[in-house]
């Protein structure tokens, strides 16, 4: 058997860490370690891991060094094979070790990195259009592969809209104090904090500090330094939507499929 290095950074993942390892424990393939790398989690994450699972390599930050710092420091413990990075909120099926080895031997070591499907939590549905770009994707002279340009086209101006759609709800929920809202240093002013806290409390029990930090969270993204790597990049990162319109004419074949609805319906102007 291969082994595996299974790599799961946490940070305050006390709700999802548990039927994450669990269903890696579950594996029908047991030739694997599991090192968890938390990133200086403040909730019981760490003790979940501890009294649970004494099997699990825990590495433990004292502070969050991100995700990509957590993986790494798990590799360079690894005794693995193979290498596989999993996300904490992850729920593997059980034969998913067996079948992603089983698959790799079958490449005779000729690939370097493999994807599986990944479900949303309805088990059901995928991120679809990215996965099909690449399942569509054809085998080039050199060896390596190509994604199916169009769908890939398609994805990502899509990707161009999301962004902007969340942005418009979040600013159509927090109101127009978004533009109007005090600072949190009026908060505390002798005279204004007391007007402040009396006429923007909300939910009882919800500070009107931490109301106020939520609308400066909503205003950075969708009109501050935020709004650059949200928005600004989600648009012209990779190219511009311009870009993916041109290759999606390119790449659709436009003149065929009206050729085809203009048999479809008999006409033969236009």
């Amino acid at each position: 058997m291969s082994k595996i290095s299974v790599i799961i950074p946490t940070f305050n993942s006390d709700k999802c860490i548990k039927p994450c390892l669990n269903s890696i424990s579950a594996q029908d393939y047991h030739d694997f370690e599991v090192i968890v790398v938390d990133n200086g989690s403040s909730d019981n994450t760490v003790s979940i891991i501890k009294a649970d699972y004494p099997h699990v390599i825990l590495i433990e930050n004292k502070e969050n060094l991100g995700a990509c710092k957590a993986r790494n420091q798990g590799i360079e413990i690894s005794q693995g094979e193979w290498i596989m990075t999993l996300d904490c909120d992850v729920i593997l099926k059980k034969d998913f070790l067996n079948k992603i080895i089983s698959f790799a031997k079958k490449s005779q070591y000729s690939v370097g990195m493999f994807q599986p499907k990944i479900l949303n939590i309805d088990k059901k549905t995928i991120y679809s259009c990215g996965i099909a770009c690449s399942v569509e994707g054809e085998q080039t002279p050199a060896g390596n592969y190509q994604v199916n340009l169009l769908l890939a086209n398609v994805c990502k101006l899509n990707v161009t809209r999301f962004p902007y759609e969340l942005a418009r709800l979040a600013t159509d929920i927090a109101g127009g104090l978004l533009g109007t809202m005090p600072s949190a240093s009026d908060v505390s002013d002798p005279v204004a904090g007391e007007y402040i806290r009396k006429y923007l409390a909300a939910t009882p029990g919800v500070e009107v500090l931490d109301r106020i930090k939520v609308l400066r969270l909503i205003e950075n993204l969708v009109a501050g330094a935020g709004a650059v790597g949200y928005l600004i990049e989600s648009m012209h990162g990779a190219g511009p939507p311009t870009a993916q319109r041109i290759m999606i004419g390119r790449q659709a074949d436009l003149e065929s499929k009206v050729a085809r609805v203009k048999t479809l319906l008999g006409t033969k102007s236009g």
